[in-house]
């Protein structure tokens, strides 16, 4: 529910970045990318023009987030403020659960960070955005 507030939040304010596709809805992300990617460099081969590309890998990125930086973009995208709230009490208790062929090994507390692909991920680009 919290997920898809903020999303339409972010999507309605026009503060979801463009160069965000796997977080937009009805994306196909990496793979709307390579078809953009492809018809350029068919375009740039047809009218013989030169064409420099580039590749960043975001694959650790969000590993190493504080939650300071969560909250502070919550708050820099004017979320309310009693979602921004709930989002920092929820932190305290985000955790994994380790397993291994059945048996639990334990839980280890996330102290930083998020999941690739979580639904906070847009808000973590907010502050590079002109307002």
């Amino acid at each position: 529910m919290i997920s898809n507030a903020l999303y339409d939040f972010m999507e309605n304010s026009g503060k979801l970045p463009n160069e965000l596709k796997g977080c937009r809805k009805k994306s196909r992300g990496i793979k709307d990318q390579l078809l953009i990617d492809k018809t350029v460099l068919n375009d740039c081969r047809k009218r013989h023009t030169n064409l420099g590309m580039a590749w960043i890998d975001h694959k650790k990125d969000y590993d190493l987030v504080p939650h300071s930086w969560i909250l502070d973009s919550l708050e820099l995208a004017r979320v309310a403020k009693n979602v921004v709230e709930f989002i920092l009490r929820s932190m305290k208790s985000w955790n994994v659960e380790l397993m291994f062929c059945g048996e639990f090994l334990g839980k280890v507390n996330i102290r930083r960070g998020i999941f690739q692909g979580d639904s906070l991920t847009p808000l973590l680009f907010v502050p590079l955005q002109k307002y």
